[in-house]
């Protein structure tokens, strides 16, 4: 059974490589275009998709899911390698019956703030 060959390890033989030569193999491989920088994050999502905007970086999205209409409340990230903002882990996703249950009881949330306030 043959060993395989990465730069981490090379066998003794012919074709051995030198430290430098591994070097700017890795570097080679390693080596990513810079994002784009843009200034203002949530300009270009919400240029490319149905959002609405709650803060930077939080955007609530009506979507289909299975052939079920969701509310989505997500926050967003920029994508280190295309510098575009695409949706995070970070969120809820609520089906219409969450949703109108949800709007039925703010009253009883806002109370509670309310209280605490």
């Amino acid at each position: 059974m043959s060993k395989r060959r990465t730069p981490a390890y090379i066998e003794d033989s012919d074709e051995e490589l030198n430290k430098e030569e591994i070097v700017s193999k890795n570097k080679k491989l390693k080596s990513k275009p810079a994002p784009s920088k843009k200034t203002d994050d949530s300009d270009s999502v919400e240029e490319s998709e149905d959002l609405i905007k709650i803060s930077a970086k939080r955007f609530v999205n009506v979507r289909t899911y299975g052939g079920k209409i969701m509310v989505d409340i997500r926050e967003y990230y920029r994508d280190q390698s295309s510098g575009e903002m695409k949706p995070g882990k970070k969120g809820i996703c609520l089906s219409l019956e969450q949703w109108h249950q949800l709007k039925k009881i703010v009253p009883r949330i806002d109370d509670k703030i309310d209280q605490m306030d």
